[in-house]
């Protein structure tokens, strides 16, 4: 890592990102991905992979394609989601991370990813199942990194996230 936080970022902050991702993760399946939802999402999804899904969803198919490979993969479609906000939510905490790394010492780095894990919880409340906010997010920080790192070489990968995610 470069900048004044250097490579001194311990393992266990690592961790307690992941756990924390966990955390919002599961907080989301209770909150948002109750029962209620199993049987649309799977329809939803379905739609959305045929080409026949609601706006504006139909034009962020991304999540749905990682969440079809899953659920071919064996995992049911509630937890493929999960999955998928799971990973997305810790690559985003790794990510910003990462890019106040450039910048900050390691205190605020942490404060602030922790400011950013801390809130997500929040964009939870009155709002329906949301499949694409995560890679949006990660895209977000990938262009980002991109910008503090002046290299092209993740323009391409936040390219296509942001391509596949977002309402043309």
């Amino acid at each position: 890592e470069p900048g004044p936080a250097g490579a001194r970022t311990p393992p266990a902050v690592w961790a307690l990102y992941c756990a924390l991702a966990v955390t919002a993760t599961l907080l989301h399946a209770g909150f948002v991905d109750t029962a209620r939802w199993a049987t649309i999402r799977a329809e939803w999804s379905s739609a959305i992979l045929a080409g026949q899904g609601p706006s504006p969803d139909q034009y962020r198919p991304l999540t749905h394609w990682v969440a079809a490979i899953l659920h071919r993969a064996g995992l049911g479609w509630d937890l493929a989601y999960q999955v998928i906000r799971g990973v997305a939510t810790a690559a985003a905490a790794v990510l910003c991370h990462r890019f106040l790394a450039a910048w900050f010492p390691l205190a605020a780095c942490v404060a602030g990813t922790l400011w950013l894990l801390a809130f997500i919880p929040f964009t939870h409340l009155h709002y329906y199942f949301q499949p694409a906010d995560p890679l949006n997010l990660v895209g977000v920080l990938l262009q980002g990194r991109r910008v503090e790192l002046e290299a092209a070489t993740l323009l391409a990968a936040k390219t296509v996230i942001a391509t596949e995610n977002v309402m043309p």
